[in-house]
């Protein structure tokens, strides 16, 4: 890969990946398959992903697409797809309004986010976008205006949504499809916007979050915003300048970028914060959220319909001690390097009682802080300095350092007096867009040697490769490192720096319950449902995961909401449209799918038309119209 940089031709090699012959081109650089097989697709494929860090289909769009004009519909190969794609020029995002409610009696907010897209180029578009959600969000509903009308989505399996997104989008009609494609990311796609000579060249959406308050303390906590992360539209300049707001029961705050609006909500116990941003990119940070000192601050309860239980939250205080021992590994990939502010605020983090050993993982293993130093504030800052001199490129293979941050865990562990004390080892890393065989080899390890813990994997993004569906060949325990909320769990569970406020849930059965419900409604259900579908994915009760997400209508790993036009297509489809909410979601839609006619029926009704007026009008000029 190292010479492959400086000779790389993209285009004969992009060639090479989509099945092309290019035989010459990598018999001069010398690459060869194990087989001694050369040029194949595979080995292309493999190129791009290590020398990019890249899924090859997104490398291989955006080479084709800066060759290409995009005059035609079939341009736009994302089209469908589960790739964003680039920006296409007429799409943008005309009004934008993001509103949310906090509630401090039952930590937890909910979002509700309003999109509006424009499209002024001369053939319907698709709008794609990856949407990150605050820590532990839940996509609770979704709708999309059809004719005029808001329809809410029907929740069904991830795979049946998918494909009939897919067979959809091929006949021209309206569907929207909401998709989660990582933890705390989902993809939104909608079509088609309609072109600029349309009666009305707009589409527009509408998703609910529902988020619990990250708590730092049983008195405080802090809630991120949801925000778009990467999208194939641009902003429209005649975008309003449209309030956008979070109400909440309690004085809350976000320092520095939202200014504080104190008389424009004059109700009781309200209080509003402005967010003054006309575009979608909202600035980094949280809103701070006191919480309420009274008998009910820290337990809510909420019913479950569809089995008349109650769920129950509450919260504990919790804390580990930290590790007596800390092996870290450093992704040396590309990504990584817009990372480092985390990585540095973690390093932070670490315990002055836990001795330190770091591995960065680039071309060659490098060891950044020989084994089992104390971390004293020189050492962490020598760290952060010699990170930030690291060299980050493409796709680098992890497993080398993996394996000598594991083999140092097992001499450590043979030391060790105290048997539970043991070594922990964490590997800090960005997407794995390529499966490099050393991930076995460290897999085989971890298998001989079931005393050692699992690998501790956080990674930095929310990126995602075209292995997400599979799992690194190794045993290991997953966390993301995306934000201050995030690295606040990771500091209390994993590294015992502070205290840790846990939020538990129980069901029991209604009738056991006598005490009236949290005024935070069914959101935190939601919020309980989606921790129970991970357990019972991460269990393999996938068909039961599915139940659940179904019958609490909750965007989950297995499931996904989507709105069609017609009844026919939900009827086509085998999916169950929403028939309303009976009183289970707020301020849902209720009644029946807009049955607007398709294509061949409006072209079958205007041909009728025509004939019965010719008829009409003939018979009154005709002769005998008045001889019966």
């Amino acid at each position: 890969i190292t010479p492959l940089r400086y000779v790389v031709d993209w285009g004969t090699l992009i060639r090479a990946a989509e099945g092309g012959d290019s035989h010459d081109f990598f018999s001069k650089v010398g690459l060869s398959l194990s087989n001694g097989e050369k040029g194949s697709p595979q080995l292309a494929r493999e190129a791009i992903s290590r020398l990019t860090g890249e899924e090859p289909s997104v490398v291989i769009d955006r080479y084709s697409r800066g060759l290409r004009v995009f005059d035609f519909a079939s341009e736009d190969e994302a089209r469908g797809g589960q790739i964003v794609g680039e920006k296409i020029d007429g799409l943008n995002i005309a009004s934008n309004k993001l509103r949310g409610s906090i509630h401090s009696d039952a930590a937890l907010g909910h979002f509700e986010w309003e999109m509006t897209f424009q499209n002024d180029s001369s053939i319907p578009q698709e709008v794609r976008a990856e949407i990150s959600l605050p820590v532990d969000g839940v996509v609770s509903r979704a709708s999309l205006w059809v004719n005029g009308v808001e329809q809410e989505a029907a929740i069904t399996a991830k795979d049946r949504a998918e494909a009939t997104y897919r067979r959809i989008v091929v006949g021209n009609r309206d569907p929207l499809l909401v998709s989660e494609v990582g933890p705390g990311v989902v993809f939104l796609q909608c079509f088609p916007v309609p072109p600029v000579d349309s009666p009305q060249n707009t589409m527009k959406i509408k998703i609910d979050i529902t988020a619990p308050v990250q708590l730092n303390s049983l008195t405080e906590g802090s809630l991120s915003l949801p925000r778009l992360q990467k999208m194939n539209f641009g902003v429209s300049s005649s975008m309003s300048d449209e309030q956008r707001w979070v109400d909440a029961n309690t004085p809350i705050s976000a320092p520095g970028w939202i200014r504080i609006s104190g008389t424009e909500q004059p109700l009781e116990n309200n209080f509003r914060i402005l967010i003054p941003y006309p575009g979608i990119d909202l600035p980094s940070g949280s809103i701070r959220v006191p919480l309420r000192q009274d008998a009910t601050t820290l337990r809510s309860r909420f019913s479950s319909e569809t089995k008349n239980q109650i769920v129950e939250q509450s919260f504990r205080t919790s804390s580990v001690p930290p590790p007596p021992s800390l092996v870290l590994v450093v992704d040396g990939s590309a990504v990584m390097k817009e990372r480092l502010s985390l990585i540095e605020e973690l390093i932070d983090s670490i315990s002055s009682t836990t001795k330190l050993s770091v591995y960065f993982a680039g071309y060659n293993v490098e060891e950044l802080v020989t084994s089992q130093t104390i971390p004293t504030d020189w050492v962490k800052s020598r760290l952060q300095e010699r990170l930030r001199q690291q060299s980050y490129q493409g796709a680098t293979d992890n497993g080398v350092a993996l394996l000598a941050a594991l083999q140092e865990a097992r001499r450590l562990q043979g030391k060790s007096i105290i048997p539970k004390q043991q070594p922990r080892v964490i590997w800090l890393h960005a997407q794995q867009p390529y499966l490099f065989a050393s991930y076995d080899v460290v897999g085989n390890f971890l298998e001989k040697n079931e005393s050692i813990e699992p690998i501790i994997s956080i990674q930095t993004d929310y990126e995602r490769g075209e292995i997400a569906q599979e799992s690194v060949p190794f045993s290991r325990v997953e966390y993301r490192l995306t934000s201050s909320e995030s690295l606040s769990l990771i500091s209390c569970r994993l590294l015992g720096t502070h205290e840790c406020i846990e939020r538990d849930f129980t069901v029991k059965p209604a009738s056991q319950i006598s005490s009236t419900l949290g005024s935070a409604g069914l959101h935190l259900t939601y919020l309980w449902g989606a921790r129970e579908v991970r357990r019972m994915v991460n269990e393999g009760e996938t068909s039961e995961a599915i139940k659940l997400a179904t019958e609490l209508k909750i965007v989950t790993p297995v499931t996904s909401a989507i709105v069609l036009e017609t009844e026919r297509d939900y009827e086509e489809s085998g999916i169950t449209p929403p028939t309303g909410t009976g009183g289970t979601k707020p301020g849902a839609i209720s009644g029946t799918i807009p049955t607007t006619p398709e294509p061949e029926d409006i072209a079958l009704i205007a041909l009728l038309v025509m004939l019965t007026g010719f008829t009409m009008l003939h018979h009154r000029r005709s002769p005998w119209a008045n001889h019966g």
